[in-house]
């Protein structure tokens, strides 16, 4: 009976060093995806911000080897074309993405892709412990998309 004190304290020890060390270098689950990404082709970077109940995405920055007009391009694809003429730095491009604790995702966006003047819905997750923001575009279901990887980077 003398041990069964010792015991307990070990085991709540483990228990709480244990989760001590399993959050370290993690993010917020929620708040995780807020930042600038830096794009998979490193053509641009993409702050992610909150935006009333839901995370959107502004560009923020384009290099000329993407585009070669550079911080100064425009969007001549857009559907729109009263928008065609409007600068993509600053422009949202990602908006409504809502956190969903089930899948540990963000999910019923929409994202903007300036190269085909299209919008496609979309959902996020982070890997590599919160440095690596996946973004998938897609029609219909999710099943039938696209996924990129952005970079977490500096402003």
């Amino acid at each position: 009976m003398t041990h069964l004190p010792i015991a307990i304290g070990i085991v709540t020890l483990f228990v709480l060093t244990d989760g001590v060390a399993a959050s370290k270098g993690t993010v917020d689950p929620e708040e995780g995806i807020v930042g600038v990404w830096l794009t998979e082709k490193k053509g641009g970077k993409i702050q992610i911000f909150p935006c009333g109940d839901a995370f959107c995405g502004k560009t923020v920055w384009i290099s000329k080897d993407a585009n070669p007009a550079g911080m100064d391009a425009r969007d001549p694809k857009n559907p729109d074309p009263k928008e065609r003429d409007r600068k993509l730095v600053g422009a949202t491009i990602v908006w409504n993405l809502k956190w969903d604790a089930d899948d540990q995702e963000w999910q019923g966006g929409y994202v903007y892709d300036p190269k085909r003047g299209a919008v496609f819905r979309c959902k996020a997750w982070l890997e590599n412990r919160g440095q690596t923001l996946k973004l998938k575009g897609y029609l219909g279901i999710s099943l039938l998309g696209s996924t990129t990887a952005w970079s977490r980077t500096k402003g």
